[in-house]
């Protein structure tokens, strides 16, 4: 999605935002899903993205941030624990996903876009 705003000097700023999506419940009725964000803001320079997974309760992300040449990343977590990973791929492939990427793999390949 890009959005236009007009700033108070009367300059077009463009925003553009992209998300994948893939969730559902377990045969157990348990919460299970991936969620894949990337910002721009053509202005600032701001890029961010992030990648997120839900499992039940549990909750992990990470979100990488670049501007003015620099880079950083914070990780969220919520009820998370060592088996988080081993639960959300049980989970994932209850679901039918047959190809399933660990998530520091995922992490390590996630950098902000400036083509959205």
């Amino acid at each position: 999605m890009k959005t236009f705003k007009i700033d108070s000097d009367g300059s077009e700023v463009v925003e553009k935002f992209e998300a994948t999506t893939f969730g559902g419940f377990t045969s157990d009725g348990k919460k299970v899903g991936e969620v894949i964000q990337q910002y721009c803001n053509e202005q600032t320079g701001l890029e961010k993205t992030s990648l997120q997974r839900i499992m039940g309760n549990k909750l992990r992300r990470i979100e990488v941030k670049r501007a003015l040449g620099f880079e950083s990343t914070k990780e969220y977590s919520e009820n998370f624990d060592v088996e988080f990973d081993k639960d959300w791929r049980v989970g994932a492939r209850d679901l039918g996903v047959k190809r399933i990427i660990g998530f520091e793999n995922k992490v390590s390949t996630l950098r902000p876009k400036k083509n959205l």
